[in-house]
């Protein structure tokens, strides 16, 4: 499997009685036990928006900081439309997803060229975000929308490296 893979797998779990449980939030919230007709539709709908996130962040890269809202606000309203549509009819679990098995999850599926690369272009993505943030003369929304690209694009570099360190530990059992 590979990275796009990863990023879709590592958001389902099994539960004891061996259904699928989604989980929409991430480690956020709670589980949503889903049929396996619902796992393959989630799925399918999942790697679908991972293929969205790469040409986005090259947009970032050339666009004014408040276009970026928008887009982030059209894709991310998209997004949870969608799971909402596919997760009609399924049932509440208890499950939970922990942050440390999100990150297994991601490390155990992932290669480690992929996992490296996120590393290194989400610590420069952030830097380069605190960096703008830090020299130009802008004012409070756009300063604002700035902090937000460093802080999404650090926990993304944290997060790649600490699947790094499974990938390198855990995985190889």
């Amino acid at each position: 499997m590979g990275n796009w893979d990863a990023a879709v797998n590592r958001n389902f779990k099994r539960d004891a009685e061996g259904r699928a449980v989604f989980f929409p939030l991430s480690f956020f919230g709670p589980g949503r036990a889903v049929t396996p007709e619902g796992e393959a539709a989630l799925k399918k709908f999942l790697g679908a928006f991972q293929w969205v996130v790469l040409p986005f962040t090259c947009l970032f890269l050339f666009m004014d900081l408040r276009y970026i809202w928008y887009l982030l606000g059209g894709y991310y309203g998209l997004f949870f439309a969608g799971e909402l549509y596919l997760l009609r009819g399924s049932m509440p679990s208890e499950l939970r997803l922990s942050y440390t098995h999100y990150v297994e999850g991601t490390a155990c599926h992932a290669g480690f060229a992929g996992l490296w690369f996120l590393a290194v272009s989400c610590s420069l993505l952030g830097a380069v975000c605190l960096y703008v943030l830090a020299l130009r003369d802008m004012d409070v929304s756009n300063r604002l929308l700035g902090l937000l690209g460093g802080g999404v694009f650090g926990f993304y570099a944290l997060t790649s490296a600490w699947a790094l360190f499974f990938k390198y530990t855990a995985c190889r059992k």
